[in-house]
């Protein structure tokens, strides 16, 4: 048996000061972890709603743009094709995201003939 000069209550202070700091240092880890996790629960929020609020503000203008498009057919005569793809030419030059625009006619089955040698002409 060993003997130590140490009395034995001096003995157990240290063993509830050891205890004591491993509850602190967890308890400040513990800490420490969950505001990390609130911040990047909160910096997550905002970049989805940052996302949401491009994609919104793109549906907008893609509404805008499309309403135009319609009302410059609409307003244009069947031969003005010009101004039609001067338009469409430059709506995608101002937004790059826009594809194309693309306008079909449609053609009743009596006057398919006519079509296709209309467009037969032209192209």
């Amino acid at each position: 048996m060993i003997k130590t000069n140490v009395p034995v209550r001096t003995r157990n202070i240290y063993a509830y000061v050891i205890v004591a700091w491993i509850v602190f240092v967890g308890m400040v880890m513990t800490f420490g972890i969950l505001n990390d996790v609130q911040k990047s629960r909160e910096e997550f929020r905002e970049q989805g709603e940052a996302v949401l609020r491009e994609i919104n503000e793109r549906v907008s203008i893609n509404e805008t743009i499309l309403e135009a498009f319609v009302a410059t057919i609409n307003a244009s005569v069947e031969d003005e094709q010009v101004n039609v793809r001067a338009f469409a030419r430059y709506m995608q030059s101002r937004y790059p995201h826009i594809f194309m625009f693309e306008i079909v006619d449609k053609v009743k089955q009596k006057n398919k003939a006519a079509f296709i040698e209309k467009y037969k002409n032209i192209y």
